[in-house]
């Protein structure tokens, strides 16, 4: 049987983390994509911008993300990988199938719903589709603060223990 190029593993990870030490640009990841699209940075609670804070090259498969300025020691290097949910082959009926273009996609797919099953989520009733595209604050804004649900909308808020206890007149 030929080889279709490498097949997406069991324990493949979609998130890299790495502490800052004022000196290493270059990280290698072990996080196999396609392209550099696939691929989002975060610098603690910052996300980076490709091309402007880092670059990365595919290598073997892999993503290798080259950061403009080492990330300082204290700080935390966070590398996700975002696989796109998009129909990328188009088949032309009654043609030969070509294997491994259709690899490539099924491995596509597997990536994207093992990125999308990582992410830690809360988790809403499908019938409340609108509700389920909140997104939380970051953990520098988040610190401090309970998560309530409105008593009218039944959307995620974030409260400061301050501002509660002024509700409550406490």
């Amino acid at each position: 049987m030929p080889n279709h190029g490498r097949m997406v593993s069991a324990g493949e990870s979609v998130k890299y983390q790495v502490a800052g030490n004022d000196a290493t640009v270059e990280f290698e990841t072990g996080l196999a994509v396609l392209t550099s699209a696939e691929i989002q940075v975060w610098l603690d609670d910052a996300q980076q911008t490709l091309g402007a804070d880092y670059t990365v090259a595919i290598t073997g498969g892999f993503a290798v993300v080259t950061m403009g300025t080492a990330p300082a020691t204290g700080e935390t290097l966070t590398v996700l990988r975002t696989t796109a949910i998009a129909q990328a082959l188009d088949l032309t009926y009654n043609d030969r199938l070509p294997s491994t273009a259709i690899e490539a996609r099924f491995d596509q797919i597997i990536r994207a719903v093992r990125d999308l099953d990582a992410r830690q989520v809360i988790r809403f009733p499908a019938a409340e589709a609108a509700a389920s595209n909140q997104t939380l604050s970051s953990a520098a804004d988040r610190k401090g603060k309970l998560l309530y649900f409105n008593a009218t909308t039944g959307a995620m808020e974030e409260i400061s223990i301050a501002d509660l206890q002024t509700l409550l007149g406490i």
